[in-house]
């Protein structure tokens, strides 16, 4: 890392951004945001179970990996085709 690079990273943390441990996660919980996307998810495989994880994303708007996570959690394949895990 250059010194011009450090320099500024260190400008930047003593006189703009607040401390990292007095900082409040904005984040939800990602169990809440992946059983809401799985809704939408299954409205999407069962009707046409060609569908892949690009055209998926590209509708909800979400990464390849976040769709990918949610089938693996939420789908298993039976017969070549994705049911709702019991």
């Amino acid at each position: 890392m250059s010194r011009q690079a450090i320099a500024k990273w260190s400008n930047l943390f003593e006189h703009e951004y607040i401390d990292i441990d007095e900082a409040e996660s904005k984040k939800t919980p990602l169990t809440t945001t992946n059983s809401e996307i799985a809704v939408g998810v299954k409205e999407f495989i069962f009707p046409n179970r060609h569908i892949t994880i690009d055209e998926i994303s590209n509708e909800h708007g979400i990464s390849h990996l976040r769709v990918y996570k949610v089938i693996a959690e939420h789908f298993i394949k039976v017969c070549g085709r994705w049911v709702p895990c019991q």
